[in-house]
């Protein structure tokens, strides 16, 4: 007997998200368990499940959260959506997994403190097993047309996932990225739905490094240019200062 249909499935569905369930129940006073999985027969992975209690005949909805990393996923990507009652198959409804890109973390600058280079992880989920990704592209929202290509050699796993951190200072040519808010995205192949890839987005935030200099820096006449004082004490015939270095980092183009 059938007591429970799908009605809905809430789409696009990414890894990691939310997705949201729609039932139509004829009889009341059942326990129902809806089921994300990576196929609707056996062998199965289960990557989700929740229970249902229909107290009375209606439309009940449910959400539960798909899983980043999916164990036996297909490929094209796709998720099953299963229902039972007891252990009775109820109704099945299949729709497709498509691909999304996460940075971590989402607002950084291009060093520490220090000057040192900070790194970013990038990780990708729901991509084709044994797909191929050849770059992660930097596009700068505030400055059309300045864009970053890092190269990586990457091979997918079985679980749709990668994961590879990032030196920001070994991006365009040792200096960072630009400041300003990027998309990221990737270079791939062997990807089902890669023209509805998620991009993340990643923020750089400008910065100065501010160093003790040793040594007075070279300054050309007439540059405009002069002397950072440090203490500036002086007596009748001596001013006490020190010359620093001043690193910019994540600043706009050209400025």
């Amino acid at each position: 007997v059938t007591v429970a249909t799908i009605t809905s499935v809430s789409t696009p569905v990414y890894p990691g998200e939310p997705v949201t369930v729609t039932l139509t129940v004829s009889q009341g006073d059942v326990l129902l368990n809806v089921t994300l999985a990576n196929s609707n027969t056996s062998p199965m992975y289960v990557w989700a499940s929740q229970a249902v209690y229909a107290a009375q005949p209606g439309t009940y909805v449910v959400t539960l959260t798909l899983p980043k990393e999916l164990p036996g996923l297909s490929s094209p990507p796709k998720l099953w959506v299963l229902v039972y009652f007891g252990n009775t198959p109820q109704s099945n409804v299949s729709v497709d997994i498509y691909p999304k890109i996460e940075v971590s973390p989402p607002k950084t600058t291009n060093v520490n403190e220090y000057g040192v280079g900070r790194f970013i992880m990038v990780s990708g989920y729901g991509f084709d097993y044994g797909a191929k990704v050849s770059a992660i592209v930097f596009d700068n929202l505030n400055y059309p047309g300045t864009v970053y290509r890092y190269p990586v050699n990457i091979t997918v796993g079985p679980y749709g996932n990668f994961s590879t951190p990032i030196l920001l200072t070994r991006i365009a040519n040792g200096e960072g990225l630009a400041g300003g808010s990027y998309n990221v995205t990737v270079t791939a192949s062997g990807v089902t739905y890669i023209d509805y890839l998620k991009n993340a987005t990643l923020e750089i935030l400008p910065q100065a490094i501010i160093n003790a200099s040793p040594n007075p820096p070279i300054i050309e006449p007439n540059s405009g240019a002069g002397r950072v004082y440090a203490h500036g004490r002086c007596d009748t015939s001596v001013c006490e200062y020190n010359y620093v270095n001043v690193s910019l980092y994540g600043f706009p183009p050209s400025s």
